[in-house]
């Protein structure tokens, strides 16, 4: 029987996905953290240095632009000490923003792919983020 379910592998993954979501959680201080904000952060982290324009963000993500507006103050620096996102006026089309992450904003997408893919650990506990040693075989 070729059953996956419950195998060591499944469980390992599953354990590292749920401690990567407990990671974005604690980094960014948000408890009540959705699946579809760790979409936008995700998304945002694909975008040009300079920033995505947020209906742009909207469409990718098949949101409401609201989705977009509220998240956008909501990692921003109007809510946070460290923002994640940060928003600028296009220069190109001034009526229009342009939202991205800032540097600590991309050290959290890093640090939760890393932990994703086993390459990083995070310690609930205490809040530490260390790279896992991988063995070169």
């Amino acid at each position: 029987m070729n059953d996956k379910r419950g195998s060591l592998t499944t469980i390992t993954g599953a354990k590292q996905a749920l401690n990567a979501i407990e990671y974005v959680r604690y980094a960014t201080g948000k408890q009540r953290l959705e699946g579809q904000q760790i979409g936008f952060m995700l998304l945002l982290s694909t975008a040009p240095e300079d920033g995505m324009n947020m209906q742009t963000v909207s469409n990718k993500l098949d949101v409401d632009h609201s989705f977009v507006s509220r998240n956008t103050k909501a990692f921003g620096p109007q809510m946070m000490d460290e923002p994640v996102v940060f928003q600028r006026i296009d220069a190109s089309s001034p009526k229009f923003r342009l939202i991205g992450l800032t540097d600590h904003g991309l050290k959290i997408v890093h640090n939760y792919i890393g932990i994703n893919k086993g390459e990083v650990k995070f310690n609930a506990r205490t809040g530490a983020v260390t790279k896992v040693k991988l063995d070169k075989k």
